[in-house]
This record gives structure tokens, sequence and C-alpha cells, in this order.
């Protein structure tokens, strides 16, 4: 409803009638007015109204008193905004109203920004307001001495130093932040002080806290310095509720008669399960019994290596039901891809090892390849991926270690294969593997990942007990050249790394060790290309046994810029099938874990894929399943 106020203001001796327009949208419970001289420095205020009252003898009274007003603004709140800045209680109308807004002293509380607002210059004896965007700190008598920055009962989390994400309680008594932040820095003050802009600060015996900024998604921010060191370590605080950015499929059985939770398992490692593969494919362009998107799921009904029966699920991308199977005659199956040639796929196979091609149907086409003879017969599949090449036709690279740990060491292989002929080329892979000792596992782990286009291609072994190598590949020379990186994971035992991602975007790879005795969080490395910037950043997955054992970059469809930086990644216990599996959000920006996690079955993630549409596609080999993730629909912002 608009509502025409007739004012007086002096000029002089004479007193014209002042005419301004209050419409304010209907969520507005109350209005105030604040007059600005030719400067645009507030010098006084009416309280706050109800919309359609009030206002006006208010307004009367204040210019009938001013010597020169340049601009009126009109500002409005709902209640619920009110009382937020209150503490949570809205102040009696008789209060609002008799308390002006004025411009806030730095050492005052500040109202939060108007939800509307409409201004406009004195001209005539009229003001014609329009919308306003005008960014104002305004104060009033009845604001608390301090924002309330944590509801009561809040959900908290907490961002410290290095970007992990820690529990932590905190209440607020009045200006006091009560805080219990010793999981996350350890000597941290146990009390921080709030200012009257929201500020928060305090000291202890070993840190030093100030405020800074609030970064990206969180709703305050600090920082903390300790005393004896030179350095600074950002804390970013989030209140709940969470929701993941991304909804999550039911876990799709795949294989029948599995459940994880009754199948205990002493070793989980990648290279075991009932789901080894699974790889999304686009509407095939030629006749095809399976013509739609749908993804192609390798499995087997024993979960140790070569045990039981191979078989090629198919399951419908959209509607996830099982299109159909075939089984795989012949070698043990290991590794899926799709065929860059064709609609169907390439198939890497072991006892013996060769490789096959597969058409849409999903029959072999033409022979068996075997593998290049100087691969030694002792080594296994370890990993396959295609790396896409401008300058070239696309490459598909096969990795090759030992599993057995109480043989001899060797060294991994790396064959390179041209797909539309299956031609091979032998390459050395860096790197010795461990045996014996308190090293546990079988000192392999993923050896590929694709950082760029043309440029690198990023292999990993492990050295010893805390110690593993990273190498890139200069896809540009012939044969490629390798440079080689060593990093420590610190004093954790024992340690390896147990997830390797390519981030294309950010020509790095992620990796994690396994959680120590003394450090419960697992190590969550970032390498840069070539191989010569080593960052170890650290995320918490909430409880001692959990690891990072999955990880990709979040390929959401070309309009969802928002997703550009961001990776999405698994955590489990890599050594337990039977543990739960959670999936969430890696800010790759601010190297943190963001809050909001989902879990998505039972047991260690095998290899993440996407598709053309921004789904990803993961693995869960102990649950005999594969799970499809996908980003939220836009939110719709009306005009």
């Amino acid at each position: 409803m608009r509502v025409w106020l007739a004012l007086l203001t002096t000029a002089g001796c004479s007193a014209p009638s002042l005419r301004v327009a209050v419409d304010p949208p209907a969520t507005i419970d109350r209005v105030g007015a604040v007059l600005l001289d030719a400067r645009g420095v507030p010098f006084g205020g009416t309280g706050l109204l109800p919309r359609d009252q009030g206002l006006q003898s208010q307004l009367a009274a204040l210019t009938s008193s001013a010597d020169e007003i340049a601009t009126v603004l009109l500002v409005g709140y709902s209640d619920d905004e009110l009382a937020l800045a209150n503490g949570g209680a809205i102040p009696s109308p008789e209060v609002l109203a008799r308390s002006p807004l004025h411009l806030a002293r730095p050492e005052e509380p500040v109202l939060p920004q108007p939800s509307w607002q409409n201004e406009g210059p004195l001209q005539g004896g009229e003001a014609r307001l329009g919308s306003s965007s005008r960014t104002t700190e305004l104060s009033a008598s009845w604001l608390p001495p301090c924002p309330t920055l944590l509801p009561e009962s809040a959900q908290v989390k907490v961002s410290a130093c290095s970007g992990f994400y820690c529990g932590a309680n905190f209440t607020q008594a009045g200006c006091t932040l009560l805080m219990e932040l010793n999981a996350c820095i350890a000597g941290a003050p146990e009390q921080l002080q709030v200012s009257a802009r929201g500020e928060v600060s305090g000291s202890s015996a070993d840190y030093q806290c100030s405020p800074a900024p609030t970064r990206p998604g969180a709703n305050f921010s600090f920082v903390c310095e300790p005393r004896t060191m030179d350095e600074v370590c950002p804390v970013d605080v989030l209140v709940g509720p969470y929701t993941a950015p991304f909804l999550v499929s039911p876990p799709i059985q795949v294989v029948s008669g599995i459940n994880p939770t009754e199948r205990p398992v002493a070793v989980a490692a990648p290279n075991f399960g009932y789901v080894l593969d699974a790889v999304p494919l686009p509407p095939a362009q030629t006749d095809c019994p399976y013509p739609g998107r749908r993804v192609v799921v390798l499995t087997r009904s024993e979960a140790t290596r070569c045990d039981g029966e191979n078989r090629l699920v198919v399951v419908d991308a959209e509607s996830l039901a099982v299109l159909g199977e075939v089984p795989w005659t012949g070698s043990c199956a290991a590794r899926l891809d799709p065929d860059p040639s064709s609609d169907g796929l390439l198939l890497l196979a072991e006892e013996p090892l060769e490789i096959a091609r597969l058409g849409c149907d999903l029959a072999v086409i033409g022979e068996r390849i075997p593998i290049r003879a100087e691969v030694p017969n002792t080594h296994e599949a370890m990993d396959a991926t295609l790396v896409e090449r401008s300058t070239a036709p696309t490459e598909w690279w096969l990795g090759f270690g030992r599993e057995n740990v109480e043989a001899p060491p060797e060294p991994g292989w790396l064959v390179r294969v041209n797909p539309a002929d299956l031609t091979q080329q032998r390459l050395l892979a860096l790197g010795t593997y461990p045996v014996g000792g308190i090293q546990v596992g079988f000192g392999f782990d993923r050896l590929l990942a694709p950082l760029s286009t043309d440029r690198v291609l990023a292999a990993l072994s492990t050295l010893d007990n805390n110690v593993f190598q990273v190498g890139t590949f200069d896809l540009l020379i012939d044969p490629p050249s390798l440079q080689i990186s060593s990093a420590k994971f610190g004093a954790k035992l024992p340690t390896r790394a147990n997830a390797l991602a390519g981030l294309p975007r950010r020509r790095q790879i992620m990796a994690s060790s396994v959680p120590g005795k003394t450090d419960p969080r697992p190590s969550v490395l970032r390498v840069g290309s070539p191989a010569a910037m080593l960052e170890q950043d650290f995320l918490d997955f909430t409880a001692p046994d959990r690891d990072l054992t999955g990880a990709i970059v979040w390929p959401a469809a070309p309009s969802r810029a928002e997703f550009d930086d961001y990776a999405l990644v698994v955590s489990s216990a890599r050594w337990d099938a039977t543990a739960e599996a959670r999936i969430g959000l890696v800010n790759l920006g601010l190297g943190r874990l963001e809050p909001g996690r989902v879990r998505i079955g039972y047991g260690p993630s095998g290899r993440m894929r996407a598709d053309d549409l921004g789904d990803v596609w993961v693995p869960l080999p102990w649950h005999g399943a594969i799970v499809r993730v996908r980003p939220s629909p836009p939110v719709e912002v009306s005009p």
C-alpha cells in the first residue's frame, strides 16, 4: 500500500510541504526514515514504526528543526530480522518507535543492512523516491552491545589452520564466546570476546587471536597466531544446519546376495571386492541393444582377485534400472575404459595379461591382444586411464605392479596403448615397493591420474613407511620424460597414499595417508605439476579409522560454474568393508572439506567417474553396488 506523507520542513522562515511516498513490499513489517545532508551523512532519523502509521509525525518533528535536508532515506525490516539483531526476541513496538536511527559510531553495534530501501533527493518540497543500494551503518539504542553470533543449540563446524574441519563446542554468553577448540588447535583460548561489530578476538598462553574478514561460506572468521612461531592459523566458524549441494541415489545393487555388514573381511584392498569398475557411456551412435545413457559395471561373484565369474552389468543412467548382463569368459577382467573410436569399451584382463575391444553389445570385437611380454608375469593390473591429446590421438595408459608383499620389491610398469589398433609401447614406472617391517598393505597405490591434456600423467608408488614418490610425464616429449618428487606425511605410521585423483583444472593430484595413532587426521596431499610443488593439507573425516578412498574434480554441467573449484571425495575405512562410506565436497580454493556429507553405503570406494551431463558414478566394491551423485537443481530466483 502506497502512503503519501505530507510533511513540513523549514528553509529560512518558510515552511513548504514535503511529500514522501512510502511503498514497502508485504514482507516488511517496520519502516523508518533517515535524513542525509548534502555530503550523504545521516544527521537525524526516526524510530522503526509499523509500515502504515506513526512515521508522519516523527518526520514532521525532525524536519521542523533541520537546517538542511538533501536526501530522504527510507529503510524497512521484517520482524524476524529485528528479532535476530536483538538476540532472538523482537523489542516492543514502543522501544522500536522511540529509539531514533542514527549513524553508528565505531564502538556501537550496527543494524543489519535493510532488506528494503528507498531514497530520493528533496526537490521543491517533494522527495520522489526510488530503490536504493546505499550501504550505511545505522544503529539504535535498543541493540544489544554485540551481535549473537551463535544461536542457542546451533550446529557448529570449525575450519582451522590448514583447512581441516573439526567439531567444536561453542556457546555465547553475552559478548563472550566459550569455546572448546583443543581438537582443532591445541592451546587455543578457551574464551573469545565479541565486539559491537561482531569481531572476534582473544588470547591464551600459546595463541593470540584477532579479527579477520569473514571468508566465503563462513558465518564468522578470525585468525590465531602462535606466540612461538611466525605463522597464522585462519579459523572459520559455520553454523548449521548443513545441506549438501548434491543428490545421492540409493545404492544400485549390481551383485546379488551381498551384505557387507554380515560379511566382514580382514583386508579391503582396492583390487578386491565384488565391483571392479563402472564406466558411464553417452547414447550410442549406432544400432545398439543399450542405446541410451548407460553405465557398464564390471563385477565378479567372489571378492578375491580372479576368483569367481566376471560379468558386465548395464545400468540405465537415468532410471537406474539394470538393463542386462553379459558374462565375461576367459581370463580375469580387471579394468574398463570407454573406447575412443567406437560406442564400445576397452577391457584390461590378467592371467594372462591381455586387452580386448568390446562392441556396444559388449561382445569381443576381433582378437584379444596379449600385453607386451617384457612386463613380468609377477605383476598385476593396478590401474588404467585414457589420456586425451590435442596434438595426437587419445592414448590408453595401463599400470602394473606387485601385490605380494613377501616377494622381493620390483619396479612397477606402465604400458602406453594406441586404442585404434591396440599397439603398445612399454614404459618403466617409478620407484620400488616395500616389503615386511611395519608397512602394512600391498605397496602399489593408484598408479595413474591425468593432470592435463598433452602435458602430464602422474604416477605414484610407495617407497617406505612414510615416504612416497610422485612422478609426472611430459607427453610432448617422445619418449615421455619423467620428473620425480618425494613427499613425507610426517611422523604418522603406518602411512601410504590410499587414493589418487587428477585435478586437471588445478594441475594437481590429491592423495591421502592412513591416519596415525598420535594424529587421527589423515594427511591429504595436493601435488602440483610438474611434480615440483608439494603441499600438505589436513581434512578431518571425524573418526580415527577414516580415510580418503576416492576423489574426483566435480564435473558439473558447464552452466553450473559454482562447482568449478570443488572435488567430490569419499571417506571410509580402507581396511574394513563393513565401515560406512560418506561422500562430501572439498573446496579446492580454500583447501577445506565442506560440511554436509552424505552416507552412500559401505566400504572403500572404487574409481569415481563422471558422465557427459555431470553425474558422478561411485563403485562400492564390497557393497556390490554403485551410486549416482548429481548436483542439486539450481535455486530459482524470482525476478
